[in-house]
């Protein structure tokens, strides 16, 4: 039919173009450090302990991730002025932190601890209760629109 399949110890030289509708490869360890050229397939199977993919990645379309993903460096959205949409999920429900790129905002639906100075320049909206736990200072005009208490 039309599907790869590599069992046991396999070496691939070269470019390597692979192009099924199915591509499947089960090894203790999977390095690919060659240029590769194209993988055209509908379902993609790799069972492996490690895999070590050497050089730049790139990858088109939707993409899942079952299970932890550690990255050894910086991840990075987008680029600038063509950033994308973020959003983390936390464990209760309804918490998340949510990245808008068509707005430039940073939504977040949970509690925010922040240890360390904080620099605001802008405008800062609060629209519940603002809790300050040692001094607060202000360069410039504050506004209070309901109550303030001291």
């Amino acid at each position: 039919g039309n599907a790869l399949t590599v069992s046991g110890s396999a070496s691939f030289q070269g470019d390597i173009t692979a192009t099924s509708a199915s591509v499947s490869v089960s090894a203790s360890e999977l390095s690919l450090s060659a240029p590769i050229t194209s993988l055209s397939a509908t379902n993609y199977s790799v069972a492996s302990s490690e895999i070590n993919l050497i050089g730049s990645v790139a990858i088109t379309g939707p993409t899942r991730a079952i299970g932890d993903v550690a990255l050894d460096g910086a991840l990075e959205v987008g680029e600038d002025t063509a950033g994308h949409a973020v959003r983390l999920y936390g464990a209760a429900a309804g918490s998340h932190a949510h990245w808008l790129a068509s707005s430039n905002t940073l939504e977040v639906a949970a509690a925010v601890d922040v240890t360390g100075a904080v620099s605001i320049t802008g405008l800062l909206d609060v629209s519940s209760t603002l809790e300050v736990g040692g001094a607060l200072s202000a360069a410039g005009t504050v506004t209070v629109g309901d109550t303030l208490e001291v």
